[in-house]
Parts: C-alpha cells; structure tokens; sequence
C-alpha cells in the first residue's frame, strides 16, 4: 500500500502515486509550484490528454484548441511516474483555460516553496531590450 493517498481522489493505492510538479507565473510575474501526488486513474484522466502534445507554427491553446499566441497563460508541468523518465509538459493554455487547469492542480496539492527567488521562476525581470543589451546583440 502507497505510504500517501492519491491528492485528488484520496485513495490509496497498493502502487506508488505519480509526482505531478505544477508551476506558473502569476500576474505579478512572481512564480509558484505545486506537488500533487496522483494515482494511475487520475493521472490518466489529468494528465494524458496532454500527453506528447507538439506545438506547430500556430500555437493552440491544449484545452479548448483555440490560438494562445499573444494572449498565451502556459503551465507547466514535470511529470515522474515510477520507474519512468521524467517528462516536462509545457501547456500553452489561453487565460480561461488556464484557470480551469490551475484549479485542478491545486486539488489536495502542497505548495512548494520558492527555491531561488533572485531568479524569479520562469518570467525574465528584464525587458527584451535589456536582454539583448545584455548579450551586445541589440536588433
């Protein structure tokens, strides 16, 4: 039997739960992550759908398949089921579904804390032209 049960069912399981690492910038470009530990059965129904989704020249929101482009709100997510590599799923969501994602990886969650705060998580502090100053490639 799994020392914990599943984070969205509550069930234990006689198999070790699947590590799902959940993280996202907040509108205050801050970042924060998530550990929710999940069984086969709700790994399946939350996770699969998303599973070895590539992105062409029109990038499409994975939930309701509309284009995130401009208006993208990704999530992301790193993915450990036993005995497996692990797998990193960038999500291209659209604001809406990003919400509706994000509220699922919440369920029964544990927020993780911020490893490395001077670094910000995945959003740059500085603008693309600071950026390129930076490298002595301005455009």
């Amino acid at each position: 039997m799994a020392l914990r049960p599943c984070s969205v069912c509550g069930q234990r399981f006689p198999e070790k739960c699947c590590s799902l690492y959940w993280s996202w910038n907040r509108a205050d470009r801050s970042r924060t992550a998530w550990l929710q530990r999940v069984c086969a059965n709700c790994f399946s129904a939350r996770i699969i759908p998303f599973w070895g989704i590539e992105y062409g020249a029109e990038i499409l929101c994975p939930m309701c398949h509309t284009p995130s482009g401009d208006d993208m709100d990704p999530v992301f997510c790193k993915v450990y089921v036993p005995g497996q590599p692990e797998v990193s799923l960038e999500l291209a969501t659209c604001p809406k579904c990003a919400v509706e994602l994000r509220n699922g990886a919440l369920e029964g969650a544990e927020e993780l804390p911020d490893r490395n705060p001077q670094f910000g998580g995945q959003a740059p502090k500085l603008s693309a032209t600071e950026i390129w100053d930076s490298l002595g490639l301005r455009p």
